[in-house]
């Protein structure tokens, strides 16, 4: 694995490196696995899911709901990446230099990755948690919140189904900040 991210960071510039291993991580554990079950959610029948769903059919996400969800997280996955490549690049242009997650042709230690990893963890859950409480807020809640509380009953692709504002306030800034 060292060796294959050696040859990434030689022949791709910080940026691309970022940016695009960002989008791939993204697509690859969100993306693909929510998509993956939504596939399952519309082309299984309901006798054949009921055994596996908590809660009852009745209340499941209708293929109609389903099909909105997918637009919606698509759309907050191209804010994610085009407010993610304006960081990048204003940045370089303000500074002159790559300003952005630390790459470097060797591997964190493990060491480093024991005591970053958690750090982060808890940074990212503390502001999620606000940030989520605070959507929760009468006035928050009404102009953006609503949107994901919408359906009742959670299915993998509604995790990313919100209002722009959410996603940059809840799944933006808690994996940015930290």
């Amino acid at each position: 694995m060292a060796s294959q991210w050696s040859h990434i960071v030689a022949n791709y510039s910080p940026e691309y490196i970022e940016i695009v291993g960002t989008f791939a991580i993204h697509f690859c554990f969100s993306w693909l696995v929510s998509l993956f079950f939504t596939v399952v959610d519309l082309s299984a029948s309901e006798s054949m899911l009921e055994k596996y769903k908590i809660q009852p059919i009745s209340k499941q996400a209708t293929r109609h709901a389903l099909l909105q969800y997918i637009p919606s997280a698509f759309q907050n996955q191209v804010l994610t990446t085009v407010l993610h490549s304006i960081k990048i690049l204003v940045l370089r242009r303000v500074t002159g230099r790559f300003v952005g997650y630390r790459i470097e042709h060797k591997l964190p230690s493990l060491a480093e990755i024991l005591v970053d990893i958690p750090l982060c963890f808890l940074a990212r859950d503390f502001l999620y948690y606000y940030g989520h409480r605070l959507l929760h807020q009468a006035w928050f809640y009404r102009r953006f919140h609503k949107q994901h509380h919408k359906f009742t009953t959670p299915v993998a692709i509604s995790a990313e189904h919100m209002h722009p504002f959410e996603h940059t306030l809840v799944n933006i800034l808690p994996i940015f900040v930290p």
